[in-house]
């Protein structure tokens, strides 16, 4: 019997996981401004998508690293809209502020 295992003889895809994160970042951009131009509310949640793909191709660091830089990517996405992030946030209701601040209505 060989000492090969099974996964030895699968085709290594090593540009898969940049093509897919890089695929997440530009239906990060399209859900953003397609949903922001079709109902005139941003979608910042959409920044979701990116931050899956790095963290499950890339690990637990490199996806927290995203996390943390998809914040002031979702600002400059709402100026690039000409959205106000603090009317997405608080007075629509999006993240926790808005939460609150809807809860207190």
């Amino acid at each position: 019997m060989d000492n090969v295992k099974k996964s030895d003889n699968l085709p290594q895809y090593t540009k898969a996981p940049l093509i897919v994160t890089s695929l997440s970042i530009l239906l990060y951009f399209f859900l953003f401004t397609g949903v922001y131009y079709l109902y005139g509310h941003a979608m910042a949640i959409s920044a979701i998508v990116p931050i899956i793909a790095v963290g499950w191709f890339y690990g637990l660091k490199p996806g927290i690293y995203a996390a943390i830089l998809s914040f002031p990517v979702n600002i400059i996405m709402y100026q690039v809209v000409g959205a106000s992030p603090m009317a997405g946030i608080m007075l629509n209701g999006g993240g926790i502020l808005g939460t609150f601040s809807r809860a207190s209505r």
